[in-house]
């Protein structure tokens, strides 16, 4: 009892400095339900009530606070301290040294995104002589003699950050399909027949995922929940997937892939390389001078084929002056005049302006994924066209099984075309 009486006191007593600081009085306990005071008459003040508790001066400490808290209020500020020192920023020295340890990702989506000064340390050419090629840093003078500036994380994200192939979906197909004989392609997500789901190489559960098509990929927010999602868990409590920490974070899940049928299934698609460019912001003249550059292209694919069957591939890349009036595709309408035919890659006349690769007939390992890439030392100039062509079926040797499946050939997953 003596401890409530006592709580209740050093409460009250507490008020009473509180106020007593602010410049006014409180009353006792029962005087708080009295009705105010009455205004005033003739111009002079009330007199005012007499407080009910001794007057207690205030420690030091709480004054300040108090005329800190109302000086604030009267300025209509919520700060109740001085404001703090400006963070000291790293030396130049430092800060470079920092940023040669991000990837090129973290560089060009997260470091600007700190504050200005790691945003201006980000663009010099020594972060960024380690990530693009030599050729490439060469071409910084001719593109500014060409056009407006341009920025070491543009133009890597115009060159080797996005893909140039519009990977197929179930929504859009953005592959030119043509069947040579047997059932075609179709669309497996997840791929059927797949059992171990496992690359050989890098031994991950799936093949890793394309760099994106410019517009094709997913928004920002997406890409935070969904990396939210793996960290936390489907609101289980736990852990999720995880992910690779790798393009922005990819969430460790099975892709899709185009899957051939029996017999040679054929995809072909037409990359007009000067129209690509010049879509992501390059004036024409800087397009065509990066296209003249002698860069290095490469191509690359995932293939895999069923457990129960091996599949047959084949990959072709040829690059050549393209056509007039052809459109994203690279090729035109027809109703121009134009030529608007796809070139055969095993029919071929090499010029000066074109570059040829035919691969010959591979065979895939059962129930697991390989990675195939080739590369282009040097574009040839005067080139403008890229196209790219898949071919896969079931191998001739392939054991016999009942009943066979209809799409039983090779698997094609993660194509990129990307200049390096």
């Amino acid at each position: 009892m003596a401890l409530m009486e006592y709580e209740v006191e050093a409460r009250r007593l507490g008020e009473a400095v509180a106020l007593r600081c602010a410049g006014g009085t409180t009353a006792s306990g029962s005087e708080r339900g009295a009705a105010p005071a009455p205004p005033m008459a003739g111009g002079v003040p009330p007199a005012p009530a007499a407080a009910s508790v001794p007057e207690v001066a205030a420690p030091p400490a709480a004054t300040a606070a108090l005329r800190a808290a109302r000086t604030g209020a009267g300025a209509g500020s919520h700060s109740t301290g001085p404001p703090l020192p400006p963070a000291p920023e790293l030396p130049p020295d430092l800060l470079q040294q920092v940023l040669r340890r991000c990837d090129r990702d973290t560089l060009v989506g997260v470091v600007p995104l700190v504050c200005r000064a790691w945003r201006t340390a980000q663009r010099r050419p020594e972060i960024w002589r380690e990530h693009l090629a030599s050729p490439l840093m060469a071409q910084l003078d001719p593109l500014l003699a060409l056009g407006p500036p341009l920025s070491l994380p543009r133009l890597y994200l115009i060159m080797q950050g996005r893909n140039f192939l519009r990977n197929p979906s179930p929504q859009e197909l953005a592959l030119v399909t043509t069947t040579v004989m047997g059932d075609g392609v179709a669309w497996e997500a997840p791929p059927a027949g797949i059992r171990s789901y496992c690359d050989a190489v890098t031994g991950l559960a799936a093949p890793p995922p394309p760099l994106p098509y410019p517009g094709s990929g997913p928004r920002l927010v997406a890409r935070v929940q969904a990396q939210l999602q793996s960290l936390f868990g489907n609101g289980s409590g736990g852990f999720g997937n995880g992910s690779s920490g790798t393009r922005g974070g990819w969430e460790e899940q099975q892709q899709g892939c185009l899957a051939t049928a029996n017999d040679w299934c054929e995809v072909v698609q037409v990359v007009d390389l000067d129209w690509e460019l010049q879509r992501r912001g390059l004036p024409a003249a800087q397009a065509a001078n990066l296209l003249d550059a002698g860069l290095s292209l490469r191509l690359s694919v995932h293939v895999g084929s069923r457990w129960d069957c091996v599949g047959q591939y084949s990959v072709g890349l040829l690059l050549d002056e393209g056509n007039c009036g052809a459109n994203g595709y690279g090729y035109a309408n027809g109703s121009d005049g134009t030529d608007d035919s796809i070139p055969c890659l095993q029919s071929f006349v090499m010029r000066p302006t074109r570059h040829h690769f035919y691969l010959g007939r591979a065979c895939c390992t059962s129930d697991t994924w390989s990675s195939f890439q080739y590369t282009v030392p040097a574009c040839p100039r005067g080139f403008r066209r890229a196209i790219v062509m898949l071919r896969g079926r079931r191998a001739p040797n392939s054991m016999i099984v009942s009943p066979m499946p209809r799409f039983c050939g090779a698997k094609f997953a993660a194509a990129e075309l990307v200049f390096v």
